[in-house]
């Protein structure tokens, strides 16, 4: 009874969350215009070109069994050093090279063809999930903060938490990389033009995130007086106005960029969600770790930069 009293007043809480939000969505509709073509102008410039053809790329290379023995030889040590099995090293590479989606995106292939424990593929998207260095280097480093160094530096700082967070959970973990026999088993045929809409499909998935983002910024923002705060919340919500914002910052730049790429946000944890839709894997545990690695990301930023 009492379960069914605080689901009922958590639900009329949201409820009145959702009504002042579109009471300020109506009164603020300039702004949030600005804020929306902002975000589409980012995803035409930065986001798109950098992880659209990825999308194709990885769906293809996945299904592809000469490929995966080639990448799962180069993560040997990897897998090895983080208590994973081949396809799981396999996913850490695909993850640090290509970025959001694609660990999440690789974890939910294997695992639905059952060469993934339920165990290791919950603790793989803990920490595979990285932005791309085409993103994180290009368009944060060059493009945001007009600093190739910057860029190469907030990528590194990336690599180094996941990693340290990988081998950390690695230690913990009493199923390191062992087949789970109940895993569900399917194979995967390629197909080109179901590759294609798939990438599509995410492309818009991640964009119209950046979009919704962007508009919840544009009227929130003016009313928080504190340039901290104001950057930290962006930062919570997506990376892409995070680290447009964080330029901004002065010699907070780096350390607000560092934290954007390692916390990631809510608009990739979402991301995660749709890439695992329709199995049993959980994600509970996934804000809390990424925000312990976002601080990391901040302090490592603060003495390097």
């Amino acid at each position: 009874m009492q379960r069914v009293l605080r689901k009922k007043h958590t639900d009329l809480l949201f409820s009145l969350f959702l009504l002042v939000l579109l009471a300020f969505s109506v009164t603020h509709m300039a702004v949030i215009s600005e804020g929306v073509f902002s975000a589409l102008t980012l995803c035409a410039r930065a986001i798109i070109p950098t992880l659209f053809p990825f999308l194709i790329l990885t769906d293809l290379l996945l299904s592809v069994e000469g490929t995966e023995k080639i990448l799962s030889m180069i993560s040997f040590p990897l897998a090895k050093l983080l208590h994973l099995s081949k396809q799981g090293g396999t996913v850490v590479l695909l993850g640090a090279v290509f970025g959001f989606p694609m660990g999440a995106k690789a974890v939910a292939h294997y695992y639905s063809e059952g060469r993934l424990s339920k165990e290791e593929s919950e603790r793989l998207l803990l920490f595979c999930g990285n932005a791309s260095p085409f993103f994180l280097i290009g368009s944060v480093g060059i493009g945001m903060l007009s600093s190739l160094k910057a860029g190469i530096t907030i990528y590194g700082i990336q690599l180094g938490v996941s990693f340290i967070c990988g081998l950390i959970l690695g230690l913990f973990s009493k199923n390191t990389g062992k087949m789970d026999k109940n895993a569900p088993f399917h194979q995967k045929k390629i197909s080109f033009s179901h590759t294609v809409q798939g990438a599509v499909r995410q492309v818009l998935f991640i964009s119209g995130y950046v979009v919704f983002f962007s508009a919840i910024l544009s009227f929130t923002l003016p009313y928080i007086k504190s340039p901290f705060l104001s950057r930290l919340l962006a930062s919570c919500l997506e990376i892409g106005n995070a680290c447009s914002l964080a330029s901004e910052s002065g010699k907070y730049a780096l350390p607000f960029c560092a934290f954007s790429a390692c916390f990631s946000g809510l608009s990739v944890y979402f991301q995660t969600l749709d890439c695992i839709e329709g199995s049993d894997l959980s994600t509970k545990s996934y804000l809390p770790i990424k925000l312990i690695c976002g601080a990391l990301g901040f302090y490592i930023a603060l003495f390097v930069g």
